[in-house]
């Protein structure tokens, strides 16, 4: 049963306490949610969807990898396709991910 007590994960053995959400950049709507398990899950608002981060990698829900981020040694950052064209740039880590995931993230019919 879920109660207001409850972990966002919705585990009974989780402190609902934690706190596991971190806003990525100033536009707000892009979030790193830490979960239980140490998954990095990242959400867009209004989008039922979301990615994986893995160490320098952002994954799709069913696995596949979208984008790979890489510092390009001039104190930026760029995310780059499977194809290896860079898809954005920007000059913090986090940044990056929050441009990259409005890329990738978008309401799809299913949000509705």
């Amino acid at each position: 049963m879920i109660t207001p007590k409850t972990a966002l994960c919705g585990h009974a053995h989780c402190d609902p306490y934690v706190r596991r959400n971190s806003i990525l950049d100033e536009a707000g709507d892009v979030v790193l949610y830490k979960g239980c398990d140490g998954v990095k899950h990242i959400f867009r608002d209004d989008v039922c969807h979301g990615l994986i981060l893995h160490r320098r990698r952002l994954d799709r829900e069913d696995g596949t990898t979208a984008v790979t981020l890489e510092s390009d040694g001039d104190r930026s950052w760029l995310a780059r396709t499977e194809g290896g064209r860079v898809l954005v740039r920007h000059d913090t880590y986090y940044g990056l991910i929050a441009k990259a995931a409005r890329r990738f993230l978008k309401p799809a019919a299913c949000c509705q």
